[in-house]
């Protein structure tokens, strides 16, 4: 072993000794630190603003043996301002603060009273992490809001102040910025939602729906977050539309109305139901009420998610049921710049043999249905191809992944490998089961303005299948979803 020292007013090392040579005798090892030596530099790294050094230098002092409650304030307060406030939270444990004040940032035009209501949050009652991350969870289901966020500020005390941040959206066409959105979004997707204030009160926002795919075309209204004492957020939408299909010459054609309500029931699980009626072009499910329910699990601090949408409608043969399971696992929470990051999604979706077309699964480049098939396109022709992945029973799966991204000017530009299986079976007619895996290469641009635009090419693997698809990076909103499902699908 080699080691150096720096001479006396020279600053140049001098070699003192080598394991191959005799030249002196060993030097004894450096006595291990001690937990209160560790503790002094963890403070110090905190006074330095150095915080995951400070929580790394805790760690090691527990780990020596030090107590863990003499650690823990130094800790939680790392850790809040390194920006990981649940996790500070957590690290109090049972000693966590209670609120002593809420204060609500940013509203115009929305009621801070019901701001507060939706949060959830209660004077007095002391802030854990289970409590804190529903509170941001709910707070994201506000339709008037473009961003919110959740603040807190510990004190002396063991009390906090709580802060509820809340950028209000704007008109949909009120600023440049709101306008480019708006038409990259329909660009790209063909189809566009966008939010008015409401002119009434009790009611968070006006919602107009708009899908103009060939072959596939709805719109629709909606009065969003309406209050009728429903606990969470309650959405009613009514709205036209048509699908149209291969080998068929008739178009399926209806009218809806639904309402919609769900929450967060916890930190990790939110609850949806829906009550829907519908007239429509398909004489079996026409003038008949139906049901819905939703449910998703998340885990892993958000990288992970299980969700459950399911439906009843009645129906002149036995009632129309469809069952969709999803799940979905990624590295990172969200998008995070110059880093590789990985994703995989899959699914089973089935449904029963009275249940009409509209309602049956499929999957394609993102446009007739959400589950990806990239080389094959489910909408061709102003039609659903019934030929490829589209049947009463499908199982889907797609993995990605992303390089480190790069700036480009209008946002961040990464490159992506991808994968897409399906398999469907119980199709229209007397065609069987049909099964594709594709793969290809991408690149993924995540604009300013909220939203990431992917471009792919990608290539059949079991039949030489090509095609080159344009879409947006879907996200795990459960209000956008659930809401999608009732008014397009």
């Amino acid at each position: 072993m080699i080691r150096l020292r720096f001479a006396a007013g020279l600053g140049v090392p001098l070699l003192l000794g080598c394991a191959s040579s005799g030249g002196g005798p060993p030097t004894a090892p450096a006595p291990a630190e001690t937990p209160e030596q560790l503790l002094a530099q963890a403070r110090g790294h905190f006074e330095a603003g150095e915080w995951s050094l400070a929580i790394d230098g805790v760690d090691r002092a527990v780990g020596a043996g030090l107590d863990p409650a003499r650690t823990r304030d130094l800790r939680a307060g790392a850790l809040l301002l390194s920006g990981a406030p649940a996790a500070a939270l957590r690290t109090w444990g049972h000693d966590t603060p209670r609120i002593d004040v809420i204060r609500v940032r940013g509203t115009r035009s929305l009621d801070e009273r019901a701001v507060l209501a939706r949060a959830g949050l209660v004077v007095g009652a002391r802030l854990d992490a289970s409590t804190y991350v529903r509170a941001q969870r709910r707070l994201t289901g506000i339709p008037a809001a473009s961003a919110t966020a959740v603040r807190f500020h510990p004190r002396a005390d063991r009390t906090a102040e709580v802060e509820l941040v809340l950028a209000e959206r704007p008109r949909p066409l009120g600023s440049l910025g709101a306008a480019v959105t708006k038409l990259g979004e329909a660009l790209v997707r063909e189809q566009s939602t966008m939010h008015w204030p409401a002119p009434v009160p009790r009611v968070g926002a006006v919602r107009l729906d708009g899908r103009w795919s060939d072959g596939r075309r709805s719109a629709a209204l909606g009065l969003d977050d309406v209050g009728i004492g429903l606990p969470g957020r309650t959405d009613l939408s009514i709205g036209i539309g048509t699908e149209s299909y291969a080998d068929d010459v008739d178009q399926w054609s209806f009218t809806r109305i639904a309402l919609r309500t769900g929450d967060w029931v916890s930190e990790r699980t939110f609850l949806a139901g829906t009550v829907g009626w519908e007239q429509s072009t398909m004489p079996s499910v026409s003038g008949r009420p139906w049901l819905g329910v939703e449910s998703e699990l998340r885990a892993l601090d958000d990288r992970a998610r299980v969700s459950v949408q399911a439906s009843r409608r009645a129906s002149t043969d036995a009632p129309a049921q469809t069952v969709a399971v999803a799940m979905g696992v990624r590295t990172k929470r969200e998008f995070v710049p110059l880093e590789w990051q990985a994703a995989l999604e899959g699914g089973v979706e089935h449904a029963s043999a009275s249940t009409p077309r509209p309602l049956w699964p499929g999957a394609g480049v993102g446009r007739a249905r959400a589950p990806l098939l990239r080389a094959h396109p489910l909408l061709e022709g102003g039609a659903i191809r019934v030929d490829r992945a589209f049947g009463r029973l499908l199982v889907h799966a797609s993995g990605e992944l992303q390089s480190p991204s790069t700036w480009a000017g209008w946002g961040w530009m990464s490159g992506a490998l991808f994968i897409d299986a399906g398999r469907a079976a119980e199709r229209a007619g007397s065609l069987g089961p049909w099964t594709a895996v594709d793969a290809g290469t991408g690149f993924r641009f995540h604009t300013p303005f909220g939203w990431a635009l992917r471009v792919d090419g990608s290539v059949g693997l079991l039949d030489g299948e090509k095609a080159l698809s344009v879409g947006l990076l879907s996200r795990w909103n459960v209000w956008r979803s659930g809401l999608s499902r009732v008014v397009f699908h």
